[in-house]
């Protein structure tokens, strides 16, 4: 089954193999609902899932209650530690789906202004990058997914990829020139390549 928005699994996957590791997904959701995550974590994958949003985090929860190797932490990343203000979205696809475009950058709402989408404003906690990883049980992540709704860089400059032995990448860019340009300027010296592109999502590995 494909639980990612496009061909993000059939990529990620086909590039791993069988590799078992450790991964990171922020912004994952309720863990079903466009997740890059959920196909490895049924192969017995190790991971950390974020997901800010409270209509979506019970979920997320309870999906992998019983699966020791994954930890699910209710808060954004972010540029600072304390609490913000998330607007946090109604249905996007019709599927029974919330959050989906969720975001603590107000000018990111605006997207969406054609659809009509409603925002909840919710306070939700913040931590940087370095907070979270006092918190994480792992130090490691082969695969990480970053879907942060504008925060995508923020949370990305604030990565060591090297340190963190990241092999792939998928990171949010929709279809943003200077997006895009920025994250291949931060991964290549890295020995990352574009290995998968859509209109949403740009997956880069070494």
């Amino acid at each position: 089954m494909n639980y990612s928005q496009n061909n993000e699994q059939e990529i990620v996957e086909s590039y791993f193999g069988q590799y078992v590791g450790t991964l990171l997904s922020i912004g994952e959701n309720s863990g079903t609902h466009l997740s890059n995550a959920l196909a490895l974590i049924k192969k017995g994958w190790f991971a950390c899932l974020v997901e800010p949003s409270p209509k979506v985090f019970p979920a997320l929860s309870n999906l992998h209650k019983n699966n020791r190797n994954v930890f699910c932490f209710q808060q954004a990343i972010g540029d600072k530690t304390g609490k913000v203000t998330l607007f946090d979205s109604g249905e996007l696809l019709g599927t029974g789906d919330l959050a989906l475009v969720s975001t603590v950058k107000k000018e990111e709402t605006k997207r969406w202004e054609p659809l009509n989408m409603q925002f909840d404003e919710v306070e939700v906690d913040m931590v940087t990058f370095d907070t979270f990883m006092e918190e994480s049980p792992y130090r490691r992540f082969q695969f990480i997914s970053i879907d942060a709704e504008g925060y995508d860089l923020n949370i990305l400059f604030q990565m060591d990829l090297h340190k963190l032995d990241c092999r792939c990448l998928c990171i949010e860019w929709n279809s943003l020139p200077n997006i895009l340009y920025q994250i291949k300027q931060y991964c290549s010296p890295l020995g990352f390549k574009e290995i998968g592109k859509n209109q949403e999502n740009l997956i880069l590995a070494r």
